[in-house]
């Protein structure tokens, strides 16, 4: 396990904001939601769309350069 995939896992169950850019475009997206799962290949994260509705997002690790993550702490309330 590397130090990020480590760092990842003391997070899991943490609200938090990656920011990354996918492979062969210069934009830099984010994605804010709970931590479920870090693997090699993929993080995974529950997240709510513009509707409110409860969406399950999977980021392949190798498809993306991945920036910065910012831990928002544990949830309270929805999640």
């Amino acid at each position: 396990m590397n130090e990020l995939e480590h760092i990842l896992k003391q997070l899991i169950g943490h609200k938090v904001t990656l920011h990354y850019t996918p492979h062969e475009e210069n934009e830099m997206r984010e994605t804010s939601g709970i931590l479920r799962q870090v693997t090699k290949n993929m993080i995974h994260l529950t997240i709510y769309n513009s509707y409110g509705e409860k969406v399950e997002f999977y980021l392949n690790r190798h498809a993306c350069t991945l920036h910065s993550i910012a831990d928002e702490g544990k949830p309270k309330g929805a999640f």
